[in-house]
């Protein structure tokens, strides 16, 4: 949250004088006060986004308001009894009196951003030590672009990693932190994306109960205010740590990604929204055509860390271009679409899935040959069985007859990857 809420032991108006610094940033909270109380009197819905601006005596307020029925008459009763013992009661009712409830709240929110003046004493203080969300590669709070050509599968190892971290399990090598994740989805649309994401997460043998969000096709234009406040308001509502973009071009609408004018205000508002909800954010980009990244050199300048994404055959390949907080990094990665599902396995350390690994590990722990209905009874997914006898990984060493109870023994290829 931001912050400017009210100290322990403070007023609201300590609160106010301390977030905003001057007296003209001081009339602007009053005037989103003023403006969200005025809304809510006149029975409209005001986004949670803007009340959070506010100090939490005043957020008081505004519930107290939100919660009497709608009528204006009662709601502007609750509003004076809600006001009456705070020390700035006069100035929020001339806020609210003054109010036509049509200020410009995404305008305002911004413009009382959180800000950090650093001295040398602060600058010399201990630090936590930085949040990786995929260690190594992602940072908390971040900004970060994937680029590369179309057919280089960025959309799938995006989608990859976001499931990975929805579920805490390592990608590619690289340990996660398990977090909610959020995909901005701007290319793509519900149908193709349902179905690439459905498809990543049979891969992970999910169960549906993953903490994560899509929001497709709704016309996020990132150099807008009100759209980053959405956004905000987005990612503070799912409590997502990563939030995935695809792709960049589209939340710049109408935008010219050469020219700097049009893409320094969008990784400014970039850069304030990772800031303020300290999620890390991941922008798919395209490349050009001589392999770089596509645009202006504002877009590197903003970005904390830039992966250039290439496939040739059936290999993807991961190589930092640019990283502030780790060492520049190369890995590799086999796709794999089968049977509805899809993953990527390292190639630098092949492993499998974790659910097909915990599988393959029981069979060799209880012997290394096992019936298939107790491999069953353990893993609780035919799909997994059938991966890893169809990988080679597992095979049938009854006489399969129908009837017979299968039984299943992991191969010489099975035993190599797990002394590996």
């Amino acid at each position: 949250m931001r912050e400017n809420k009210n100290p322990v032991g403070g007023t609201a108006g300590s609160a106010i004088d301390s977030a905003a610094g001057n007296g003209r940033d001081n009339q602007r909270y009053y005037i989103i006060f003023g403006a969200v109380a005025r809304r809510l009197i006149n029975g409209q819905d005001v986004d949670q986004a803007y009340i959070a601006h506010l100090p939490d005596a005043w957020q008081g307020v505004i519930d107290a308001i939100r919660v009497t029925p709608h009528i204006a008459d009662q709601r502007a009763r609750a509003l004076g009894v809600a006001v009456s013992d705070l020390p700035e009661r006069d100035t929020l009712l001339d806020a609210v009196f003054r109010s036509d409830g049509t200020e410009d709240l995404a305008g305002l929110a911004r413009a009382t951003a959180k800000r950090h003046v650093i001295t040398a004493y602060d600058a010399l203080q201990p630090l936590d030590p930085i949040g990786w969300l995929v260690g190594d590669l992602i940072t908390e709070s971040s900004v970060n672009i994937w680029y590369g050509a179309p057919g280089s599968r960025k959309t799938w190892a995006a989608l990859d990693m976001m499931v990975a971290v929805s579920r805490g399990e390592p990608w590619l090598r690289h340990a996660t932190t398990a977090a909610p994740t959020l995909l901005i989805d701007e290319e793509s649309g519900w149908r193709r994306i349902s179905n690439r994401l459905g498809m990543v997460l049979r891969g992970h043998d999910a169960n549906g109960t993953e903490p994560i969000t899509v929001h497709t096709m709704m016309g996020y234009d990132l150099r807008d205010a009100q759209h980053l406040d959405h956004l905000v308001g987005a990612i503070r509502n799912t409590g997502a740590q990563l939030v995935v973009v695809d792709a960049l071009v589209d939340v710049m609408l109408g935008g010219d990604e050469n020219a700097v004018k049009d893409v320094q205000p969008l990784m400014h508002g970039i850069r304030w929204v990772a800031d303020e909800t300290g999620a890390a954010i991941v922008l798919i980009h395209h490349s050009n055509k001589a392999g770089g990244y596509r645009g202006s050199t504002a877009l590197s300048a903003a970005a904390d860390c830039m992966v250039q994404i290439t496939s040739k055959g059936n290999v993807v390949e991961f190589e930092t271009t640019k990283a502030r907080d780790s060492e520049m990094t190369s890995f590799r990665a086999a796709p794999t679409w089968h049977d509805g599902a899809f993953w990527l396995s390292s190639m630098d350390t092949p492993l499998l899935p974790a659910h097909l690994q915990a599988a393959l590990e029981y069979v060799m722990a209880a012997g290394g040959t096992v019936a298939r209905k107790d491999i069953l009874q353990q893993c609780r997914s035919r799909r997994t069985i059938d991966t890893l006898i169809t990988q080679g990984y597992l095979r049938r060493v009854d006489d399969g007859r129908q009837g017979t109870p299968a039984t299943l023994t992991v191969t010489d290829k099975g035993r190599e990857y797990l002394q590996e």
